[in-house]
């Protein structure tokens, strides 16, 4: 891999996905439960998402975060991101509308970063992710860097089974299994291209890694962490109050 003053020579910009609704989070908090999606509710103080943003802004490599949110949330980000970052430097946080899919919020994440002026690399990662630190981010902007496109992963550690019916009937080896989180990275031109040509095409996938893959794009992985959680259901929120005195500051910045 090559050393930070290498990859210095390159530009960076991430795209943090922060619109989506949340409805797995939300039905299982039930009719009393959160009026506000999963990356918008309160964690050590701050809001989920503020904590991953915080992270990606105190990188000095990269350039530029746009940030995509539900379109009835982009003004209240606005003025809440004003009281948390320094206003000399909020020029380096953009907050645009998401789509109604991962997908879509990441195309139009893209799309400002082209017109903002094209990257030579751009990192996506998933707001509900809030424990994301210094060190992945590091290792996913030299990975790219070096390797090309790449998502941070993990061995698949539990025994998997196929199942039919309710009933067991394989048992799958995992020796070649692991669980992808994100960042994921790429070079600039080659991802907005292939999110390009998917919207074109209708074809819909889960991750980046998965729309490069699909036009025939090598993605490496680096090595992650147990500990970078994704809040999906209720109980991962609360996982994530029991370890955030471990794993975050008191403050963002």
């Amino acid at each position: 891999m090559p050393d930070a003053a290498e990859a210095r020579q390159f530009s960076f910009s991430a795209v943090l996905v922060a619109g989506g609704s949340g409805s797995r989070f939300a039905s299982q908090a039930g009719p009393a439960g959160p009026s506000e999606p999963k990356q918008f509710q309160p964690l050590n103080g701050y809001r989920l998402y503020i904590w991953s943003l915080s992270r990606l802004y105190k990188n000095v490599q990269i350039g530029s975060i746009v940030v995509t949110v539900p379109a009835y949330f982009v003004d209240e980000i606005r003025r809440e991101l004003e009281v948390i970052f320094p206003t000399s430097q909020l020029s380096k946080i953009s907050v645009i509308a998401g789509g109604s899919t991962r997908q879509e919020s990441v195309y139009k994440g893209l799309s400002k970063l082209s017109e903002l002026g094209k990257p030579d690399f751009v990192l996506v990662h998933d707001a509900a992710r809030p424990f994301i630190s210094a060190k992945t981010i590091e290792d996913a902007i030299a990975t790219v860097t070096a390797r090309g496109a790449c998502t941070i992963a993990t061995p698949v550690s539990d025994t998997l089974k196929r199942v039919e019916q309710d009933k067991i009937c394989q048992t799958i080896n995992r020796e070649h299994l692991f669980a992808v989180q994100t960042p994921q990275a790429a070079p600039f031109e080659l991802l907005w291209q292939c999110h390009q040509e998917a919207a074109r095409l209708g074809i819909g996938v889960t991750d980046d890694a998965a729309i490069l893959e699909h036009f025939g794009h090598q993605v490496v992985i680096f090595a992650g962490s147990n500990n970078n959680i994704k809040v999906t259901v209720v109980d991962d929120m609360r996982a994530c109050e029991l370890l955030a005195s471990l794993y975050l500051p008191d403050t963002p910045l």
